[in-house]
């Protein structure tokens, strides 16, 4: 399948599903290898709704999708929040090390 028509696939299913507001993020816990009985059970899927989800990870797969992009889809997540979130962590994390070094020191 080309990129083109993927991406219109793909755009149906999330159509098809705009009401299931858990099926996006059924999707995301498929794509990231959850099983799928985990995934059944927590989101509460009938057969079409796992169906149209595995098809969406089977596009997801075949065009490579980012994992990180994928959860922030899933997560209506802006990228760039996400992004400036993991960096504000990362200074965190770094200041507390330097702390902890200068301690020891």
């Amino acid at each position: 399948m080309d990129t083109q028509k993927a991406r219109a696939s793909f755009s149906q299913l999330t159509k098809q599903n705009w009401g299931n507001s858990s099926w996006k993020r059924a999707v995301s816990w498929l794509y990231h290898c959850e099983p799928e009985e985990t995934v059944v059970n927590i989101f509460n899927l009938d057969q079409d709704q796992l169906n149209s989800a595995k098809q969406a990870v089977g596009i997801l797969y075949a065009e490579g999708a980012e994992y990180d992009k994928v959860h922030a889809w899933a997560n209506n997540i802006k990228l760039k929040k996400m992004e400036d979130s993991i960096k504000e962590s990362e200074r965190q994390s770094l200041k507390l090390i330097r702390e902890q070094m200068k301690g020891g020191a």
